[in-house]
């Protein structure tokens, strides 16, 4: 007795499969695919949907710095120097371009606000000034040597110059000791036709004293080969009216020079844009003025 064949339908079965995934391609149809019966395989990961929102870029907000929101520009310091000129710059983004770091900007303005002004900031020395917030012995170092490079430009080109008058002598003087927080002492030195030899600090003291070695001032003109000499120094609190200490060490000095056969012409006293001439003053063992030709 024969078995009846079973029907043969993989062939059709196979066909249909076939038929249904054809369908469902050309029809973009969104209906899941099983092909684990065919290949015993996974299909690949659908691509789509979130794996396209991982690929967007994030984006970070932008920060704007007080000095940018003063400007009302968010161009860099760079930008703008090149664009307008330095003159169009805020203080903190001038300080900017000297730390030249990222955050620069920011940092600069901490510092200018902890100081007060950018005058206060430059009255420290290194030391201090690279242990404040922000600031580093580089920095701290990159900026003391700009603000020098500024006085000395406006001190002038002249290494020599000829001065006559007290004014003179303080605008000489200003650039050097503007907005220190110590007192510095200082002898110029002269020759006959009032031409400045040498400009020697002889002395540092505090805030509000600085002790003065006489040895130490005349050593210094007679190392010039100086006719002449002015004294002067400032007063970091900003007011130069002479103390009785400033006239009685005046008197002192005076009396030395003479002693040497060199001519103590004056004593400035340099305070916060304005000074004060013990010449000009009548403190001065002498009344007339011979710096004047």
């Amino acid at each position: 007795m024969r078995r009846a064949r079973k029907p043969r339908c993989h062939a059709v079965n196979a066909n249909r499969s076939l038929a249904t995934i054809v369908s469902a391609l050309l029809s973009d149809s969104s209906m899941p695919l099983d092909l684990r019966g065919e290949s015993g395989t996974e299909p690949p990961p659908k691509r789509g949907g979130a794996a396209l929102k991982q690929r967007q870029p994030e984006t970070s907000p932008v920060t704007i710095t007080a000095s940018q929101r003063t400007s009302g520009s968010i161009e860099s310091p760079v930008d703008r120097i090149s664009r307008l000129g330095a003159p169009a710059l805020t203080d903190a983004e001038l300080l900017s371009l000297l730390f030249r770091n990222g955050d620069s900007t920011a940092v600069a303005e901490k510092l200018l606000t902890s100081a007060g002004c950018l005058k206060s900031l430059l009255r420290d020395d290194a030391l201090h000034l690279s242990a404040t917030p922000g600031m580093t012995p580089k920095r701290a170092a990159t900026l003391l040597a700009a603000a020098e490079l500024g006085r000395r430009i406006q001190r002038g080109e002249e290494r020599r110059p000829r001065l006559r008058t007290p004014a003179e002598i303080y605008r000489y003087l200003a650039p050097t000791l503007h907005g220190l927080r110590r007192e510095e002492f200082h002898v110029l030195c002269f020759n006959s036709r009032n031409t400045l030899l040498r400009d020697v600090r002889v002395a540092e003291g505090t805030m509000n004293a600085c002790p003065v070695d006489p040895r130490e001032v005349f050593a210094a003109a007679i190392a010039a080969r100086a006719t002449a000499i002015v004294f002067a120094h400032n007063h970091p609190s900003g007011d130069p009216e002479p103390s009785t200490d400033d006239v009685a060490l005046t008197r002192r000095l005076f009396d030395g020079a003479q002693l040497l056969g060199i001519h103590a012409l004056d004593h400035v006293v340099v305070g916060d844009s304005t000074f004060v001439s013990l010449l000009e003053r009548g403190q001065m063992p002498y009344q007339r003025n011979p710096l004047a030709n």
